[in-house]
């Protein structure tokens, strides 16, 4: 019997995602792990346009998980290096 390969089928991207807003004392936040990419650290958001119901956001990405460190060998017996 001949056996055959799956094709792995990609979804369509998500146009929308439904958050929760989380209140702490006086600030809001929303959870967005899988709107902002992976690699991206430290972001700007804009505000484009609002009214009663909307808010237009521009996210932009300032820092990611650029390698900026050198790797160095680390010094085990906490000794100065010569």
């Amino acid at each position: 019997m001949e056996q055959r390969k799956q094709f792995h089928v990609t979804p369509q991207k998500r146009a929308f995602f439904d958050r929760k807003v989380l209140t702490y004392g006086y600030s809001r936040t929303v959870s967005m792990g899988k709107i902002i990419p992976k690699d991206w650290t430290y972001v700007r958001l804009s505000v484009q346009s609002s009214d009663h119901n909307h808010i237009v956001l521009l996210i932009s990405k300032l820092m990611g998980r650029e390698p900026y460190a050198q790797n160095t060998q680390t010094n085990k017996g906490d000794r100065q290096n010569p």
